[in-house]
């Protein structure tokens, strides 16, 4: 069999080469007829920008390090965000601002604004943009505790925070800063978020939620929308863990303590070509190459255009067993025609090429029988008019051959992919 890694190449030769003539020809199109490139006008909105600018520290004495803690803790709470809401009317101001400013040549852009933007933290932002929140901040440090006020503003959509106050120790600061804006950060969205955590023994165990990797060993703290939600923990010689958890109210904590498996016979089984389907005693296993905990039972594998091969794990000695798969009749009968379709998409490729080159040559020609043309226009009328005709003759040319090669590239194209659904079906 034929393996993806051996057409691709092919595949992506034709596609460079293919995608460069199809721009370079309306390229042509559009410097030769006058065809301007056509703007929908239309601005999809579906992040938010946070800058988060240094602290300002109103005690006496330095403490740069806490500034730097407390800027770190905000950024890595703000990450946390699933996703943020404006209100209608702030909604209202954001489109209309970027209306106005992004508006020109008597244009008149769509903005359409995406209900939940997706916060991204930025270091620089334009000023006075609609789509950026500032978060600055303050604190005053006394006695081993420190007091932090949190504002948060974008006036051209009327968001404004003012001095949101935390208090903490220096010991929790500098120990446990990860979670101390957590609150604030639930208080300024629009909608109810859960803090999550979820704890895994063993540490290096790999938590997934909503098939988003969510930490290894701990997620630390989570903000999720209320709701059902899938939990699926993996840890290398454990038994997986799969859940659909609730998590409602404010907080949901959860420990898991995940379950060895218990080490047998552990036989790899790998075939040529691979990810056929791996049966034993009936019961579907999984796709090689494939590792069986297994010391007995008759395993069946299973490929679509293959013949299926049948042995026994007693008989297997040693801890990897090979196996080389036969193809059907019928599979090596589309094998040829997939091949038949591969060599007619190349030599109708090289076809366009020749084409394509023709139309550039006569492209050359056009421009210098316009140039003699209007040399000859006042001087001498004859020849004049024979550039002129020679310089038609070849406009023809250039059209009919660059139609040509476009005509030929497309039917290649369509054998290619006709190539690729033959091998398709059977991966």
């Amino acid at each position: 069999m034929v393996e993806f890694s051996e057409i691709m190449p092919f595949f992506y030769r034709v596609k460079r080469y293919f995608l460069l003539l199809v721009i370079l020809f309306f390229l042509a199109c559009w410097r030769g007829f006058g065809v301007e490139p056509v703007s929908k006008g239309e601005y999809v909105i579906s992040e938010l920008k946070f800058f988060v600018g240094e602290f300002k520290d109103l005690g006496p004495g330095n403490h740069t390090y806490i500034k730097r803690i407390l800027r770190l803790a905000l950024v890595e709470s703000l990450k946390k965000i699933p996703f943020f809401t404006l209100t209608e009317e702030q909604q209202s101001l954001v489109k209309d601002s970027l209306y106005f400013s992004m508006r020109s040549d008597g244009k008149s852009p769509t903005v359409i604004l995406k209900n939940n933007l997706l916060p991204v933290i930025v270091n620089n932002v334009p000023s006075k943009s609609p789509l950026v929140i500032a978060f600055t901040g303050m604190f005053r440090v006394s006695d081993g505790s420190v007091d932090i006020w949190i504002s948060a503003e974008n006036r051209k959509i009327g968001y404004i925070i003012n001095n949101y106050h935390v208090q903490s120790s220096t010991d929790d600061l500098i120990k446990r800063h990860e979670d101390l804006f957590i609150p604030f950060v639930k208080d300024i969205l629009n909608y109810r978020v859960s803090e999550v955590r979820i704890n895994t023994r063993p540490d290096n165990s790999l938590i997934f939620i909503d098939d988003n990797f969510a930490g290894k060993g701990s997620t630390g703290s989570l903000l999720i929308v209320p709701g059902l939600h899938k939990l699926w923990v993996y840890a290398d010689g454990y038994r997986e863990w799969h859940e659909i958890i609730n998590v409602a109210g404010d907080e949901y904590k959860k420990d898991i303590k995940m379950s060895r498996i218990e080490q047998v016979g552990r036989i790899i089984v790998k075939t040529e070509p691979s990810g056929a389907q791996v049966y034993v005693d009936e019961k579907f296993f999984g796709l090689t190459p494939i590792a069986l905990n297994k010391n007995s039972g008759t395993v069946t594998l299973v490929k679509d255009g293959y013949r299926n091969n049948v042995f026994n794990l007693k008989d297997i000695n040693g801890k990897e067993v090979y196996v080389k798969l036969k193809p059907t009749e019928q599979y090596k009968l589309e094998k040829n025609i997939a091949e038949k379709r591969k060599k007619i998409s190349n030599v109708l490729y090289y076809t366009g090429l020749g084409f394509t080159f023709l139309a550039a040559l006569s492209g050359a020609r056009v421009t210098y029988y316009t140039q003699k043309a209007e040399l000859y226009r006042n001087i001498d009328e004859a020849e004049s008019s024979k550039y002129e005709k020679l310089k038609n003759v070849y406009s023809g040319l250039m059209i009919g051959a660059a139609s040509t090669s476009v005509v030929i590239f497309s039917i290649s194209f369509a054998e290619m992919l006709s190539y690729f659904k033959l091998y398709e079906k059977r991966e």
